[in-house]
């Protein structure tokens, strides 16, 4: 199960790594200032490192490194220590190096050694330590998936899920991958035991597919995109399957706007 994990995250950190480093450590880095680097360890150790940038900047070059871990490994420090040593004798540059916890259980890995004077870490961080909305503010979806690991503020779960699928429909018209990203939030989703929660509304998307894909919609047209809106809207509280604050969070618009709808629609 752990290799799904992988290959989502492998796939879209291509896209996301700097932004992510820059979420995760409050560094100022643009994919201008970044290579590709690569360390080709198979003759040397079973699995190579997830994720390496050369960064350049002002006062030099350095090489940054991220592993994202779904399980506990309690070979994590020797790894990086590994690692770490492997890209130093390769490049001799500096190395920040960061482990990214997304996993279900209470994160309790080694990230320190230190013994006669030597001392070895890297930055350890559990991406609940951060809330849902720095991903879900996101322009990349990639960012935006990442948000159903993160914490929720005490919030529904429900309430969340409705707002990253909200957000993720956003970029339908822009990128017809849609559908692989709602696919990638299902299977890591089962790292929170969301996935339920998630095929209950994902049962809608056709809706929101419609919504996006029309002509005066991506258009900009205020009012097409409203009438559009609404005939959606009226679907889903028919339906029945999702609270008002659900359907809210969907498609952008206030709660009050829902009432407006539901309100009509009893009329009818």
């Amino acid at each position: 199960m752990a290799h799904e994990y992988d290959k989502i995250f492998k796939e879209n950190l291509e896209n996301a790594f700097l932004p992510l480093f820059a979420k995760l450590l409050g560094l100022d880095v643009s994919l201008e200032e970044a290579e590709n680097i690569t360390l080709d360890l198979q003759e040397t150790i079973e699995r190579s490192p997830d994720f390496l940038k050369l960064i350049m900047y002002e006062g030099g070059k350095y090489i940054l490194h991220l592993e994202i871990q779904s399980v506990n490994d309690t070979r994590m420090l020797g790894r990086m220590m590994l690692y770490t040593g492997l890209l130093y004798e390769k490049h001799k540059l500096p190395i920040r190096r960061v482990v990214l916890y997304v996993g279900k259980e209470p994160m309790n890995m080694v990230s320190r050694y230190e013994a006669f004077g030597d001392v070895f870490a890297y930055t350890l961080i559990d991406i609940r330590n951060f809330s849902y909305r720095d991903f879900v503010a996101s322009d990349l979806p990639e960012m935006v998936v990442l948000a159903i690991l993160a914490d929720f503020e005490k919030r529904e779960a429900t309430e969340i899920i409705a707002e990253i699928v909200g957000k993720l429909s956003q970029f339908v018209a822009q990128d017809g991958r849609y559908k692989k990203y709602i696919r990638q939030l299902e299977i890591i989703s089962r790292l929170r035991n969301l996935e339920p929660e998630i095929l209950k509304l994902t049962k809608t998307m056709p809706l929101l597919i419609d919504i996006t894909q029309d002509r005066l919609y991506k258009q900009g047209k205020i009012d097409a995109i409203t009438e559009v809106q609404t005939e959606a809207i009226e679907k889903l509280l028919k339906q029945k399957k999702l609270s008002l604050q659900e359907i809210a969070d969907v498609f952008s618009v206030s709660v009050d706007d829902v009432k407006d709808i539901q309100a009509n629609l009893k009329k009818q």
